[in-house]
């Protein structure tokens, strides 16, 4: 059991699978393939959410941000601090993250520490989302060095989360399992592994079964195809490969949507 255990900065032994999200991420995941627009929407529930972008810079996405921001996520919540330290080398980043180095590796990390996510309609944001939409939105990142070449000096590359997004983050993230997000391949698997696994720890707290709709998860999770026929086929493509190595979900699927068994 122990090979499976680390020790924390604060002594305490955590399983090394253990990862944190933030529920934000799940609400509005990135773009799956580079997005035309520095905007993109996305609706969770009833709620519309904007990701943006600087126009030199672009979107965040694809499988690379999103496997980086589940490590540098649980890390703040395994240190208890927004400030993470990152690999001294480039390489040793990749490795952190469990990615092979790429430049392409290194442009999406530009565009995560630059993404902001804003709300349409503050005034109707829910009370289950940061109270920071109503100042304008949520940036991640409020400071970072990520240059590897050349060195970054004696402190190292590192991110700084906001303290919006950390206290997101810290508030009541939620836990996932890194070696099933690493295995893995599309960004919408990854996407529908942490949505399914938010939301059946709803259908357990609830106690029953719950259906989402196909079109409401299009909106949530799609990649901006409208069509819903289309994208229930690479759901149920993604579903299959999250239960081959996450099989203690339970769900199906049915004409009207998915179904979550508590």
């Amino acid at each position: 059991m122990d090979r499976y255990l680390r020790k924390t900065d604060g002594g305490i032994p955590l399983p090394e699978r253990l990862g944190f999200v933030a529920r934000l991420m799940i609400a509005a995941p990135l773009p799956h393939s580079r997005p035309a627009d520095i905007r993109f929407a996305r609706t969770s529930g009833l709620q519309d959410l904007c990701l943006l972008a600087p126009q030199q810079i672009g979107l965040p996405y694809g499988r690379s941000p999103r496997l980086a921001l589940a490590w540098m996520t649980t890390e703040a919540v395994r240190r208890k601090t927004r400030r993470i330290p990152l690999a001294p080398s480039f390489s040793g980043f990749a490795r952190q993250i469990g990615i092979t180095p790429s430049t392409g590796l290194r442009d999406q990390m530009l565009r995560l520490v630059h993404l902001s996510i804003v709300c349409p309609d503050p005034s109707a944001s829910s009370s289950a989302l940061p109270a920071a939409f109503r100042r304008g939105g949520v940036h991640l990142v409020e400071r970072a060095l990520l240059w590897w070449d050349p060195p970054c000096g004696d402190s190292g590359p590192f991110i700084l989360f906001s303290q919006d997004f950390y206290d997101e983050i810290i508030s009541r993230p939620v836990s996932i399992d890194l070696d099933v997000v690493r295995s893995l391949r599309s960004p919408l698997a990854i996407d529908v592994y942490l949505w399914l696994t938010y939301r059946s720890l709803r259908a357990c707290r609830i106690g029953r079964s719950e259906t989402i709709a196909w079109e409401a998860l299009i909106r949530q999770l799609g990649g901006g195809d409208s069509e819903v026929r289309n994208l229930r086929f690479r759901f149920r493509k993604a579903i299959e490969d999250i239960l081959r190595v996450c099989p203690e979900l339970r769900l199906r699927s049915s004409p009207a949507g998915l179904v979550l068994l508590p």
